[in-house]
Protein backbone atom coordinates (compact mmCIF):
# COMPACT_ATOMS: atom_id res chain seq x y z
CA UNK A 1 0.00 0.00 0.00
CA UNK A 2 1.56 3.26 -0.82
CA UNK A 3 0.96 6.58 1.57
CA UNK A 4 -0.53 9.76 -0.44
CA UNK A 5 2.25 12.12 -1.85
CA UNK A 6 2.05 16.11 -2.26
CA UNK A 7 3.49 18.08 -4.60
CA UNK A 8 3.72 21.82 -5.63
CA UNK A 9 2.13 22.30 -9.25
CA UNK A 10 2.16 26.03 -9.97
CA UNK A 11 3.05 29.37 -7.31
CA UNK A 12 0.97 32.62 -8.18
CA UNK A 13 1.45 36.22 -7.17
CA UNK A 14 -1.90 36.25 -5.42
CA UNK A 15 -4.38 34.00 -4.14
CA UNK A 16 -5.88 30.78 -6.29
CA UNK A 17 -9.03 30.85 -5.41
CA UNK A 18 -10.71 28.44 -7.53
CA UNK A 19 -9.90 25.48 -9.91
CA UNK A 20 -10.86 22.22 -12.03
CA UNK A 21 -9.63 19.41 -13.91
CA UNK A 22 -11.86 19.12 -16.82
CA UNK A 23 -13.85 15.99 -16.33
CA UNK A 24 -14.54 14.80 -20.09
CA UNK A 25 -12.14 12.38 -21.85
CA UNK A 26 -11.54 14.93 -24.48
CA UNK A 27 -9.60 17.34 -22.56
CA UNK A 28 -8.82 15.31 -19.11
CA UNK A 29 -5.30 16.55 -18.78
CA UNK A 30 -6.07 20.23 -18.76
CA UNK A 31 -6.11 22.08 -15.43
CA UNK A 32 -7.45 25.91 -15.09
CA UNK A 33 -7.28 27.86 -11.81
CA UNK A 34 -8.47 31.33 -10.97
CA UNK A 35 -6.93 34.05 -8.90
CA UNK A 36 -7.57 37.87 -7.90
CA UNK A 37 -6.77 39.04 -11.08
CA UNK A 38 -6.00 35.55 -13.73
CA UNK A 39 -7.40 32.87 -15.27
CA UNK A 40 -4.95 30.17 -16.12
CA UNK A 41 -5.40 27.19 -18.01
CA UNK A 42 -2.54 24.31 -18.18
CA UNK A 43 -1.79 20.63 -18.57
CA UNK A 44 -0.79 18.27 -16.34
CA UNK A 45 1.63 15.69 -16.73
CA UNK A 46 0.94 12.83 -14.51
CA UNK A 47 4.05 10.92 -14.68
CA UNK A 48 6.37 13.56 -14.18
CA UNK A 49 3.54 15.43 -11.72
CA UNK A 50 3.97 18.43 -13.48
CA UNK A 51 1.84 21.16 -14.70
CA UNK A 52 2.57 23.50 -17.90
CA UNK A 53 0.88 26.59 -18.05
CA UNK A 54 -0.49 27.08 -21.76
CA UNK A 55 -2.60 30.46 -21.58
CA UNK A 56 -2.88 33.23 -19.00
CA UNK A 57 -6.04 35.60 -19.47
CA UNK A 58 -6.45 39.03 -17.30
CA UNK A 59 -9.48 38.86 -15.24
CA UNK A 60 -10.73 42.14 -14.59
CA UNK A 61 -12.56 41.11 -11.02
CA UNK A 62 -11.62 37.77 -9.20
CA UNK A 63 -12.16 34.17 -10.64
CA UNK A 64 -14.63 33.10 -7.72
CA UNK A 65 -15.70 29.94 -9.79
CA UNK A 66 -14.79 27.92 -13.05
CA UNK A 67 -15.91 24.90 -14.68
CA UNK A 68 -15.01 23.17 -17.74
CA UNK A 69 -17.19 22.52 -21.35
CA UNK A 70 -17.47 19.16 -22.77
CA UNK A 71 -16.24 21.08 -26.00
CA UNK A 72 -13.00 21.57 -24.41
CA UNK A 73 -10.60 19.30 -26.74
CA UNK A 74 -6.51 18.37 -26.06
CA UNK A 75 -5.22 15.84 -28.38
CA UNK A 76 -1.59 16.77 -30.74
CA UNK A 77 -3.70 17.71 -33.73
CA UNK A 78 -5.83 20.55 -32.10
CA UNK A 79 -6.70 22.21 -28.96
CA UNK A 80 -9.79 24.26 -27.82
CA UNK A 81 -10.90 25.10 -24.65
CA UNK A 82 -13.95 26.14 -23.55
CA UNK A 83 -14.79 27.30 -19.88
CA UNK A 84 -17.15 29.67 -17.84
CA UNK A 85 -15.66 31.88 -15.36
CA UNK A 86 -17.80 33.81 -12.24
CA UNK A 87 -16.43 36.60 -11.28
CA UNK A 88 -16.34 38.77 -8.28
CA UNK A 89 -18.68 41.13 -10.71
CA UNK A 90 -21.50 38.64 -10.16
CA UNK A 91 -21.13 38.17 -14.00
CA UNK A 92 -20.37 35.16 -15.84
CA UNK A 93 -17.42 34.85 -19.14
CA UNK A 94 -17.91 32.10 -21.20
CA UNK A 95 -14.21 31.78 -22.93
CA UNK A 96 -13.85 29.85 -26.10
CA UNK A 97 -10.01 29.84 -27.07
CA UNK A 98 -9.14 27.67 -30.32
CA UNK A 99 -5.10 27.41 -30.48
CA UNK A 100 -5.48 27.49 -34.45
CA UNK A 101 -7.05 30.58 -34.72
CA UNK A 102 -5.39 33.05 -32.53
CA UNK A 103 -7.28 36.25 -33.77
CA UNK A 104 -10.71 34.97 -31.89
CA UNK A 105 -11.72 36.94 -28.92
CA UNK A 106 -11.40 34.98 -26.04
CA UNK A 107 -14.69 35.80 -24.34
CA UNK A 108 -17.46 34.96 -26.21
CA UNK A 109 -20.27 36.03 -23.60
CA UNK A 110 -20.37 38.22 -20.57
CA UNK A 111 -23.70 37.10 -18.81
CA UNK A 112 -25.35 38.78 -16.83
CA UNK A 113 -28.24 38.76 -14.24
CA UNK A 114 -26.89 37.67 -10.78
CA UNK A 115 -27.67 40.39 -8.60
CA UNK A 116 -24.87 39.10 -5.75
CA UNK A 117 -21.85 36.29 -5.90
CA UNK A 118 -21.91 33.68 -8.01
CA UNK A 119 -20.81 30.49 -5.95
CA UNK A 120 -21.39 27.72 -8.43
CA UNK A 121 -21.28 27.28 -12.02
CA UNK A 122 -20.97 24.11 -14.87
CA UNK A 123 -21.71 23.19 -17.71
CA UNK A 124 -24.22 20.38 -18.94
CA UNK A 125 -22.63 16.96 -20.03
CA UNK A 126 -23.82 17.82 -23.91
CA UNK A 127 -22.29 20.90 -23.24
CA UNK A 128 -25.83 23.27 -24.36
CA UNK A 129 -26.48 24.11 -21.08
CA UNK A 130 -24.72 26.41 -18.17
CA UNK A 131 -26.00 26.14 -14.22
CA UNK A 132 -24.83 28.78 -12.02
CA UNK A 133 -26.25 29.62 -8.17
CA UNK A 134 -25.35 32.36 -6.21
CA UNK A 135 -26.17 34.52 -3.43
CA UNK A 136 -28.80 36.27 -4.67
CA UNK A 137 -30.90 33.10 -4.02
CA UNK A 138 -31.62 32.24 -7.58
CA UNK A 139 -30.55 29.24 -9.80
CA UNK A 140 -29.84 30.14 -13.24
CA UNK A 141 -29.70 27.79 -16.63
CA UNK A 142 -27.80 29.77 -19.45
CA UNK A 143 -27.91 28.84 -23.28
CA UNK A 144 -24.16 28.05 -24.43
CA UNK A 145 -24.96 28.73 -27.98
CA UNK A 146 -26.54 32.00 -27.45
CA UNK A 147 -25.64 33.27 -24.02
CA UNK A 148 -28.65 34.14 -22.74
CA UNK A 149 -30.57 33.49 -19.80
CA UNK A 150 -32.93 30.46 -20.67
CA UNK A 151 -34.93 30.04 -16.93
CA UNK A 152 -34.32 31.63 -13.19
CA UNK A 153 -35.57 29.14 -10.39
CA UNK A 154 -35.92 31.24 -7.54
CA UNK A 155 -34.49 29.22 -4.55
CA UNK A 156 -35.50 31.22 -1.46
CA UNK A 157 -32.48 30.80 -0.11
CA UNK A 158 -28.74 31.47 -0.95
CA UNK A 159 -27.79 28.71 -3.59
CA UNK A 160 -24.35 27.26 -2.87
CA UNK A 161 -24.10 24.60 -5.47
CA UNK A 162 -24.74 23.14 -8.64
CA UNK A 163 -24.17 19.89 -10.47
CA UNK A 164 -25.00 18.09 -13.67
CA UNK A 165 -25.68 14.55 -13.73
CA UNK A 166 -22.60 12.78 -14.51
CA UNK A 167 -23.29 9.22 -16.59
CA UNK A 168 -21.05 6.62 -17.57
CA UNK A 169 -22.36 6.26 -21.16
CA UNK A 170 -24.06 8.90 -23.70
CA UNK A 171 -27.10 6.65 -23.17
CA UNK A 172 -27.19 7.65 -19.55
CA UNK A 173 -26.09 11.28 -19.97
CA UNK A 174 -28.71 11.78 -22.51
CA UNK A 175 -31.33 10.01 -20.48
CA UNK A 176 -30.42 12.46 -17.05
CA UNK A 177 -30.35 16.08 -18.34
CA UNK A 178 -30.80 16.98 -14.81
CA UNK A 179 -29.23 19.36 -12.53
CA UNK A 180 -28.49 19.35 -8.93
CA UNK A 181 -29.14 23.09 -7.07
CA UNK A 182 -28.22 22.78 -3.02
CA UNK A 183 -29.11 25.69 -0.76
CA UNK A 184 -27.78 27.10 2.24
CA UNK A 185 -30.63 25.98 3.99
CA UNK A 186 -30.58 22.30 3.64
CA UNK A 187 -32.42 21.91 0.15
CA UNK A 188 -30.80 19.81 -2.99
CA UNK A 189 -33.69 19.99 -5.65
CA UNK A 190 -33.21 18.67 -9.08
CA UNK A 191 -33.96 20.71 -12.40
CA UNK A 192 -34.07 19.78 -15.71
CA UNK A 193 -33.40 22.79 -17.79
CA UNK A 194 -36.65 22.52 -20.01
CA UNK A 195 -38.78 22.36 -17.32
CA UNK A 196 -40.06 25.48 -14.56
CA UNK A 197 -40.16 23.84 -11.32
CA UNK A 198 -37.80 20.87 -9.72
CA UNK A 199 -38.30 17.35 -10.70
CA UNK A 200 -37.64 15.89 -6.98
CA UNK A 201 -35.93 17.35 -4.26
CA UNK A 202 -33.97 16.03 -0.72
CA UNK A 203 -33.39 17.58 2.31
CA UNK A 204 -30.14 17.54 4.18
CA UNK A 205 -31.90 17.71 7.41
CA UNK A 206 -29.22 21.15 8.44
CA UNK A 207 -27.84 23.45 6.84
CA UNK A 208 -25.07 23.17 3.66
CA UNK A 209 -22.18 24.69 2.87
CA UNK A 210 -21.47 22.30 -0.57
CA UNK A 211 -23.16 19.51 -2.36
CA UNK A 212 -21.97 17.70 -5.58
CA UNK A 213 -23.44 14.96 -7.40
CA UNK A 214 -21.84 12.10 -10.06
CA UNK A 215 -22.80 8.48 -10.96
CA UNK A 216 -25.31 7.42 -8.79
CA UNK A 217 -24.36 9.46 -5.68
CA UNK A 218 -24.85 12.37 -4.51
CA UNK A 219 -22.62 14.52 -1.68
CA UNK A 220 -23.16 16.98 0.52
CA UNK A 221 -21.05 18.78 3.46
CA UNK A 222 -23.75 19.37 5.84
CA UNK A 223 -22.29 20.94 9.44
CA UNK A 224 -20.07 18.48 10.76
CA UNK A 225 -20.45 15.52 8.85
CA UNK A 226 -20.73 14.59 4.72
CA UNK A 227 -23.78 13.49 3.74
CA UNK A 228 -24.52 10.35 1.01
CA UNK A 229 -27.30 9.51 -1.02
CA UNK A 230 -27.76 6.40 -3.26
CA UNK A 231 -29.69 7.77 -6.34
CA UNK A 232 -32.86 6.24 -5.36
CA UNK A 233 -35.45 9.36 -4.78
CA UNK A 234 -36.56 8.02 -1.57
CA UNK A 235 -34.95 11.06 0.17
CA UNK A 236 -32.81 8.69 2.79
CA UNK A 237 -29.70 9.38 3.10
CA UNK A 238 -27.70 6.26 2.89
CA UNK A 239 -25.25 7.21 5.35
CA UNK A 240 -23.82 9.93 7.39
CA UNK A 241 -20.55 9.56 8.56
CA UNK A 242 -17.00 11.63 9.14
CA UNK A 243 -18.12 14.04 12.45
CA UNK A 244 -15.82 16.88 13.06
CA UNK A 245 -16.10 18.79 9.59
CA UNK A 246 -15.63 21.99 9.07
CA UNK A 247 -17.66 24.09 6.06
CA UNK A 248 -15.93 24.35 2.83
CA UNK A 249 -16.44 23.24 -0.77
CA UNK A 250 -17.02 19.57 -1.25
CA UNK A 251 -16.21 17.97 -4.13
CA UNK A 252 -16.70 14.40 -5.49
CA UNK A 253 -14.38 12.53 -8.23
CA UNK A 254 -17.01 11.84 -11.68
CA UNK A 255 -15.83 8.44 -12.75
CA UNK A 256 -14.11 7.92 -9.49
CA UNK A 257 -17.31 8.96 -7.37
CA UNK A 258 -15.91 6.82 -4.46
CA UNK A 259 -13.58 9.44 -4.00
CA UNK A 260 -14.73 12.87 -2.09
CA UNK A 261 -12.77 15.81 -0.85
CA UNK A 262 -13.39 19.38 1.01
CA UNK A 263 -11.42 22.48 0.70
CA UNK A 264 -11.94 24.79 3.74
CA UNK A 265 -10.57 27.69 5.24
CA UNK A 266 -8.37 25.54 7.86
CA UNK A 267 -7.41 22.05 5.75
CA UNK A 268 -8.36 19.93 3.15
CA UNK A 269 -9.43 16.58 3.51
CA UNK A 270 -9.55 13.34 1.29
CA UNK A 271 -11.62 10.68 1.61
CA UNK A 272 -12.96 7.28 0.11
CA UNK A 273 -16.05 5.72 0.17
CA UNK A 274 -15.98 2.18 0.86
CA UNK A 275 -18.60 -0.54 2.31
CA UNK A 276 -20.86 2.92 3.54
CA UNK A 277 -17.98 4.17 5.11
CA UNK A 278 -16.01 7.64 4.63
CA UNK A 279 -12.23 6.59 5.12
CA UNK A 280 -9.63 8.97 5.60
CA UNK A 281 -6.79 9.18 2.60
CA UNK A 282 -5.08 12.85 3.46
CA UNK A 283 -5.05 16.21 4.65
CA UNK A 284 -3.55 19.39 4.95
CA UNK A 285 -3.62 22.18 7.16
CA UNK A 286 -3.97 25.14 5.53
CA UNK A 287 -6.31 27.45 3.74
CA UNK A 288 -7.63 25.58 0.77
CA UNK A 289 -10.08 27.16 -1.39
CA UNK A 290 -10.90 24.65 -3.54
CA UNK A 291 -9.97 21.24 -5.36
CA UNK A 292 -11.02 19.21 -8.25
CA UNK A 293 -10.51 15.31 -9.01
CA UNK A 294 -8.60 14.23 -12.37
CA UNK A 295 -11.33 11.85 -14.23
CA UNK A 296 -9.44 8.92 -14.36
CA UNK A 297 -6.57 8.92 -11.77
CA UNK A 298 -7.29 9.04 -7.55
CA UNK A 299 -5.31 12.32 -7.25
CA UNK A 300 -6.63 16.14 -6.68
CA UNK A 301 -5.72 19.64 -6.99
CA UNK A 302 -5.83 21.68 -4.42
CA UNK A 303 -5.84 25.70 -4.27
CA UNK A 304 -3.62 26.10 -1.26
CA UNK A 305 -3.05 29.82 -1.00
CA UNK A 306 -0.82 30.57 -3.20
CA UNK A 307 -0.19 27.35 -4.62
CA UNK A 308 -1.43 24.99 -6.94
CA UNK A 309 -0.73 21.35 -5.05
CA UNK A 310 -1.29 18.08 -6.28
CA UNK A 311 -2.42 15.79 -3.97
CA UNK A 312 -1.77 11.98 -5.24
CA UNK A 313 -4.35 9.32 -2.73
CA UNK A 314 -2.67 6.52 -0.89
CA UNK A 315 -3.89 3.53 -3.25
Amino acid sequence: KMAGQTYTLSDSPDAILCCSFSPFPASNSLLAYGTESLLVIGEIQLAQKSFTKLKLFQHEHNVVALAWSPESLRSSSSTRFVLCTAGSDHRLRIFDVDEDNQNAQAVKFQLAGHTNFVNSVAFSSNGQYLASTSDDGTARMWSVRGGFQLRKFNLHAVGVSVAWFFGRSEAQQDAALQCLVATEQGALQFFNPEIDSPIFALHAGGPVHSADWTTGLVYCNTTGSIAVWDGDESGVPRMLATQHLVGGKLRCGRLLSHLVGVASASKVELFRLQDGLLLPLMQAVGHASDLSWHLTEPIAAVAFGLQLRLFETPH
